[in-house]
């Protein structure tokens, strides 16, 4: 799903909220639902959801990371006790995985990495696989994906003029093999969605406004389910949500589209889904694990591409030492700027989300754009 695809459902959403404007208002006798999520960036847009009725609790605050956290025996307590649990998944929030499936009760949990709307996109929109290596070539970000197409139709083309009767007898094999294949290909995408919840996806995937509306959506869904008495709230905060997730987009699509193809080094791979809905140019990271030390191998591939020429800036995060980054870049004249894919330098709360974009994007923007 683009931003664009969502319209159709945003007018649905506006005309239920013009039948259901009576039950806008906020809640009074019936207890509003306890609900809790994992990181910032996600509680930002669960907060926005549940605006006028109650606050979501948020478990990883302040400067924590969720690499490294452990779970406060009374946030324990609140899980067990949850309406709606919302996280990313496993492979991502560690510290829950265990929780998640021995006090939270079923059915009260929502793992948005195995949303439909996120999990079950095409390429184009859906889950990324971590990137692997210091040193990212063009197909590890898409665009080396396309120009590998474009030049296996033009051989395509070749060989269907010098061998038309070999491509027949292969078009009636691939008929006669067809079913069975159909099959194969359906078992082959549940075990890359089951993959991908274990681990084997990048799980930053609030950083594409695509997916941040794909969240709001799933969480109005979830709460007009749990407590309809407020649906007409939770319905038109997500109609007014989801509007400035699309005005934060177009902001920052036009802010970046001056330094699209310019090349950057990260501290490690969390912009995946960013880079790929602004077109922008990270060729490596540092480090795969932010909580471990990159290898010797990898820091010495990362100097040889910068030693390459072209890259601009290299990124590093709160939260994280910076000397090996300094390091990594010293003497080669790369600028060091800063970004925060958590939100870990932001307050919680409904404004971190568009925060967080347009730091990201200024930050971006001011480093990549210096002479």
């Amino acid at each position: 799903m683009n931003i664009g695809a969502a319209a159709g459902r945003r007018i649905a959403i506006a005309i239920l909220v013009g039948l259901s404007g009576t039950l806008h208002q906020p809640a009074t006798a019936a207890e509003p639902p306890s609900v809790i999520v994992s990181v910032k960036p996600v509680h930002s847009l669960v907060a926005g959801v549940m605006a006028g009725v109650a606050e979501p609790l948020l478990l990883v605050d302040g400067s924590a990371s969720p690499h490294a956290y452990s779970l406060k025996p009374s946030q324990a307590a609140a899980l067990a006790g949850a309406d709606l649990v919302v996280w990313v998944g496993e492979g991502f929030e560690y510290f829950l995985e265990a929780p998640m499936e021995s006090l939270v009760p079923e059915g009260h949990g929502l793992e948005l990495a195995e949303l439909p709307t996120i999990a079950l996109f095409p390429a184009s929109v859906g889950l990324l696989p971590v990137r692997e290596g210091g040193v990212w070539d063009a197909h590890d970000q898409g665009d080396g994906a396309e120009d590998d197409h474009d030049h296996a139709d033009n051989e395509n083309d070749h060989e269907h003029a010098d061998e038309e009767s070999d491509h027949d007898h292969a078009d009636e094999e691939a008929a006669h093999d067809h079913a069975d294949e159909e099959a194969e290909h359906e078992h082959a995408d549940e075990e890359a969605v089951h993959d991908h919840a274990h681990g084997g996806y990048d799980p930053h995937i609030w950083l594409d406004p695509d997916h941040a509306v794909a969240i709001v959506a799933a969480v109005a869904d979830r709460l007009r389910a749990i407590d309809p008495a407020n649906a007409g709230a939770y319905t038109a905060n997500e109609v007014a949500l989801i509007d400035r997730i699309h005005a934060l987009d177009a902001e920052t699509r036009a802010l970046l589209a001056p330094v699209r193809d310019i090349p950057f080094i990260v501290f490690h791979d969390a912009y995946q889904y960013f880079e790929r809905q602004y077109g922008l140019h990270a060729v490596g990271s540092i480090t795969l694990d932010p909580e471990q030390k990159p290898s010797a191998a990898r820091l010495a591939a990362i100097r040889e591409r910068l030693g390459e020429g072209g890259v601009v800036c290299a990124f590093a995060e709160p939260g994280f030492d910076d000397g090996l980054l300094k390091a990594a870049i010293e003497g080669t004249g790369v600028r060091i700027a800063t970004l925060d894919p958590e939100g870990i330098e932001l307050e919680a709360g409904p404004a971190l989300y568009p925060d967080l974009i347009g730091g990201i994007a200024r930050s971006l923007s001011a480093c990549l754009a210096r002479p």
